[in-house]
């Protein structure tokens, strides 16, 4: 059976337990962490469909985490999602250059969802594993 499961990477601890209780009504295993240190650990530990990243938290932010798994297992960057309330022209630029979504301003469920929807178009469930 396949299993749901997002990793939710920030620093507020409003929208990770916001994302965690809305996410978890659709049927979806949320993990949270603050920061992409340890959301790069938990990669280690555990295979996730979607990894929703906030840009612009402090220390290791989205940018940096996606940077690590570029260079680590790059099919994970795949599965990225990135947030920003007020994207600078920096994050905007990264952004477009990953292919990745951006989903900007206030969070809204049907918008997180749609997002989340697109990014398990091909149902594949990623775990950072060592050949």
């Amino acid at each position: 059976m396949f299993t749901n499961r997002i990793l939710v990477v920030t620093d507020n601890p409003e929208t990770s337990r916001w994302m965690s209780d809305s996410l978890g009504l659709y049927g979806d295993v949320v993990d949270t962490v603050p920061d992409g240190a340890r959301a790069f650990q938990r990669v280690w530990e555990t295979g996730y469909d979607v990894i929703i990243a906030e840009l612009g938290m402090r220390g290791v932010d989205g940018r940096d985490l996606y940077m690590a798994l570029q260079n680590t297992w790059p099919e994970l960057t795949r599965h990225m999602i990135f947030l920003a309330a007020e994207p600078t022209s920096t994050q905007e630029r990264f952004v477009v250059r990953t292919g990745a979504m951006l989903l900007r301003g206030a969070l809204n469920l049907p918008d997180l969802r749609d997002a989340i929807s697109a990014v398990r178009t091909d149902r594949t469930l990623v775990r950072a594993t060592t050949a």
